[in-house]
């Protein structure tokens, strides 16, 4: 097995963890209101913007031998630059007033999520981030379809789906990128299993993320203003 396919293995398990909650059943067969689309909506534009920024500060440690890949992963961040905006613009194509959105602040589970990778980054091992862009890159092309279609039949317009859309089908590309870094910067088993540690709690986080953010406009008690 590549070790492509020995993370992926190990990330699935996680990710039918995550399915399993109830939060995600009720998404899966679309018990679920347009508020609660637009709290994720919310919370992925305070997640998104930070990742291109990320992504290029874990090129700091790569070694000099493997220096090619910084351009590589560079132009990769470069194609994150303004997915934020999409979340942004399909939270407007709702109707939603998103005047006040980029002065506001993210639930503390999305805070949680964007300080993962840098503290894997500057107090781990900067590799470990391998595992965080993972998850992110793996999961929309493995359900992010099947949840444009559940969107879709609830009524939402195609101008409000560009987020998930455009990652459920431009991060097939990323995921080559994915598999090269991986063969290029992960030499060791200790650093594959942080790797697979860290896609598996990225999995984790971001499903913190979304179920806060759908119990939040659900009503339930908190100090935030959405």
């Amino acid at each position: 097995m590549t070790k492509f396919e020995i993370v992926k293995a190990e990330w699935l398990k996680a990710f039918s963890e995550l399915n399993a909650q109830t939060w995600f059943q009720r998404l899966a067969s679309g018990d679920v209101q347009l508020k609660h689309y637009k709290a994720y909506l919310r919370e992925t534009y305070f997640h998104a913007g930070r990742n291109p920024q990320i992504q290029a500060i874990s090129t700091g440690t790569i070694p000099n031998e493997k220096r090619k890949l910084v351009n590589k992963i560079f132009q990769h961040a470069m194609s994150e630059i303004g997915h934020d905006l999409l979340a942004l613009n399909d939270l407007k194509a709702l109707g939603h007033d998103i005047s006040k959105i980029p002065n506001e602040r993210p639930l503390p589970s999305t805070m949680s999520l964007v300080a993962f990778p840098l503290y894997l980054i500057h107090y781990v091992n900067p590799v470990g981030y391998l595992g965080y862009l993972f998850h992110l890159e793996v999961m929309p092309t493995t359900s992010g379809m099947q949840y444009v279609e559940i969107l879709k039949k609830m009524g939402v317009p195609e101008s409000a789906v560009t987020f998930i859309e455009e990652h459920a089908k431009v991060d097939e590309y990323h995921i080559q990128n994915i598999a090269h870094y991986l063969e290029e910067l992960v030499t060791t088993k200790e650093e594959l299993d942080l790797v697979i540690y860290a896609a598996k709690a990225t999995c984790h986080l971001h499903g913190r993320m979304l179920i806060d953010a759908f119990e939040r406009v659900d009503g339930l008690p908190d100090l935030y203003t959405f």
